[in-house]
């Protein structure tokens, strides 16, 4: 499997930059890698982690690989490892996705490297961790919820993310052992070593088993039929090896009791032709969604590999030459793409027979490896073939725009990074819940309360959580876990990138409980007898034994109490109590204007916390450039428009009224326009342009926002013509 290569004898400037270039990429693939091991740092116990902590705790390992074997499946090694996580304590399973990406990364670049995708030595290191890199970003570049199901959730992870380890090691073992024709002992022994991992492989889901059976039994009838006499046999055994350790996986899962009870819970299987007939519909279905929503990641890992193969493809010396054999011809480069597509239907054949349906969103994990793997590989192959059947001086001229090329696709990885990364704030207020969770429950046993109900820490999985209903199934893991009987409900709603960007920064300690690092107020001005809205972002720092509320002040310039009203945290369910520090979340409150409210310019809107046991409030303090005297100023005037309302006014009561008119029919086009009232533009946009509220405003700027009113029906037009 060895291929010739030409060496160039016109070195260039191209040639001089094809390490720098080669670093680069490998800089660039790593950053989704290191994304998704940093998103998993924030990742705790999920659903059923519980249910198998509880079984391993009661039952030991064996037990609890004996009772799982013997009432729900026959994946053993997957049970054996799910058993072995449960016994360490929840926050640990954080390091899993580290683990096993940094493990994962090595072993296919190890894989790669045998088999000598170039010849000279940083050419063959840096190509091999390349194209690793690039493999596991884009099949990691899944449905939004299969990568947290299947990689950082710890048993799904286990069941899909595990059996790579052991395929890939597999993999590598096959093109290392190959190259040993000569010495016979060692070769048995490496084709023991292929069949172990291969079985090992297998044991973990019927998913992956199904496609590893397929792919290596077409893998092995290729090479019977291709590969040269000279290593054919070598090969072939090694094959033969994976497909017999895959196919006593197969014996062991199906003789299993428990696949008898879980297949007991589903509708009888259907008959061959149905079961063939949803494989291939589900897996059209999977390509075809792969194609709308990633179909970048289809056309790069088709071109990428096969780049890297013209840059590096002519790079040896005479003795690498002569030791090198004929690459693999033109048959291959059809066989390949014809097994990656009879075992990417494999991965849909277990749930069509056993469940008629399609398959969990995390075990398309699996499907994502066959399908980029066969597409990498062959790119790669095509490559090195179209590179051996062309002219070196052909090559040569290609070479700057291959540089340039490679250099254009760092984008794309850096954006999958940038993806990845955003989840940061989601994943990091689920593992601040998490704990918050985890350590009122341990002081609840300890203090012997029976039952306890808290805010149940949310997950971008998809996965269930702790509900209201004691008998649900999530609700008893998490229960029997803990020794303490659990209902949840959500806690407050995150911000978002919209919330954010319309809010101002406060930065306002709240007696050292809480930050108010944000706040929005919906409108600056108000009439007596109505009612101001205020957002604000939360930040809890502590927990408190005693409940406390929110206490809502408006204030004139010297502080007199214009208005003050009292209200729960957050509609009575989330308080200081059972919130969890470091979690932000958005809370909005109203607050009522007194009908007999006098008229003032400069109204000051504080917004606290009180200890409602003894109604003291806690101390409010403005931090670095945060106003000190409170989180915004507010205009209250008799007309809701002009000076009117709080002085003296040359213009008539009529021009005052006409006004008033104006604002109330902009604002109202303002707030019930669907684009923009949800990004909260609102008043302050025209007020501030055209000023219409203020004594300056000429009699031909109220004259053409009244015109622009009139005649513009989109806000979105009014204040593009405004501005």
């Amino acid at each position: 499997m060895d291929m010739p290569f030409q060496t160039s004898t016109r070195p260039g400037f191209a040639e001089k930059l094809r390490i720098p270039l080669l670093v680069v990429l490998a800089g660039a693939f790593l950053v989704p890698l290191v994304a998704h091991i940093h998103i998993g740092l924030f990742n705790r116990y999920l659903a059923d982690d519980y249910c198998v902590a509880n079984e391993v705790r009661s039952k030991g390992v064996r037990g609890a690989v004996s009772f799982w074997y013997l009432n729900w499946h026959g994946s053993v090694l997957f049970d054996l490892f799910a058993s072995l996580g449960g016994l360490l304590p929840p926050r640990l399973v954080r390091f899993w996705p580290a683990f096993a990406l940094t493990t994962l990364t090595g072993l296919l670049s190890w894989a790669v490297w045998q088999s000598r995708p170039a010849w000279r030595r940083w050419d063959r290191i840096l190509v091999s961790v390349v194209l690793a890199e690039m493999t596991l970003a884009v099949l990691l570049d899944g449905p939004p919820e299969m990568t947290p199901q299947a990689v950082y959730w710890l048993d799904g992870a286990l069941r899909y993310l595990a059996p790579q380890l052991f395929l890939v090691a597999y993999i590598g073992v096959v093109f290392h052992a190959q190259g040993l024709a000569r010495a016979r002992r060692r070769q048995w022994a490496w084709c023991g070593v292929a069949g172990v991992l291969a079985m090992s492989a297998g044991l973990f889901s019927e998913t992956h088993m199904a496609a590893q059976i397929t792919g290596l039994v077409l893998a092995s009838l290729a090479c019977a039929c291709f590969v040269p006499a000279a290593r054919r046999m070598t090969v072939i055994v090694l094959l033969i090896a994976g497909v017999g350790g895959s196919m006593l996986a197969l014996l062991v899962t199906v003789v299993a009791p428990g696949t008898m009870v879980r297949q007991g819970l589903f509708p009888d299987p259907p008959g061959m032709l149905d079961t063939g007939l949803w494989t291939l519909g589900y897996t059209r279905d999977y390509l075809v969604e792969v194609a709308g929503r990633t179909p970048w990641n289809l056309v790069l890992t088709t071109v990428v590999p096969a780049l890297l193969a013209w840059l590096v493809g002519d790079l040896g010396n005479a003795r690498d030459r002569e030791q090198s054999t004929r690459p693999p011809g033109q048959p291959w480069l059809l066989v390949i793409p014809f097994i990656t597509v009879v075992a990417l239907a494999a991965t849909f054949a277990p749930t069509a027979w056993a469940a008629s349906s399609f398959p969990p969103v995390r075990s398309l994990l699996v499907s994502q490896v066959v399908l980029f793997g066969g597409l990498a590989t062959w790119s790669y192959l095509l490559g090195h073939s179209t590179r051996a059947h062309m002219r070196p001086q052909h090559v040569y001229r290609l070479r700057s725009p291959l540089v340039v090329a490679l250099l254009l696709v760092t984008i794309w990885p850096l954006g999958i990074g940038w993806r990845t990364f955003a989840l940061r704030a989601e994943a990091n207020a689920y593992a601040r819940t998490w704990e918050s969770f985890d350590q009122q429950l341990r002081e609840a046993r300890t203090q012997g309360i029976n039952a306890v109900r808290v805010p149940a820490p949310e997950n971008f999985a998809g996965l269930e959580v702790v509900g209201p209903d004691t008998a649900h199934w999530v609700n008893g893991c998490v229960s029997a876990f803990y020794g303490v009987s659990v209902t949840g409900y959500p806690p407050p709603p995150l911000p978002n990138a919209v919330d954010l960007q319309v809010m101002d920064a406060v930065g306002v300690d709240v007696g050292g409980i809480a930050i108010i690092t944000d706040s929005w107020v919906r409108q600056t001005y108000a009439e007596p007898g109505g009612t101001l809205s205020v957002t604000v972002r939360w930040l809890p720092r502590m927990r408190t034994e005693v409940p406390h509320g929110v206490f809502i002040d408006l204030n004139d310039s010297t502080g007199r109490s214009i208005a003050q009203h009292t209200t729960a945290i957050a509609e009575g369910a989330y308080n200081t109590t059972v919130w969890a520090p470091g979690r932000p979340f958005l809370a909005t409150y109203t607050i009522g204007i007194p009908k007999q409210a006098e008229p003032t310019g400069n109204a000051r809107l504080i917004l606290g916390l009180y200890d409602e046991s003894t109604l003291q409030r806690l101390p409010w303090e403005a931090r670095g450039g945060a106003r000190a005297h409170g989180l915004a100023d507010v205009r209250i005037a008799t007309s809701g428009c002009g000076r009117g309302g709080y002085s003296t006014d040359n213009r008539v009561a009529a021009s005052r009224r006409m006004d008033a008119n104006i604002e109330n029919a902009v604002t109202r086009r303002f707030v019930d326009d669907a684009l923009v009232g949800p990004l909260q533009i609102e008043a302050r946009v025209y007020e501030s342009v055209v000023s219409l509220c203020d004594d300056d405003t000429s009699g031909d700027e109220r004259e053409r926002a009244v015109e622009m009113a009139r005649q513009v029906d989109g806000v979105v037009d009014v204040v593009d013509l405004m501005r």
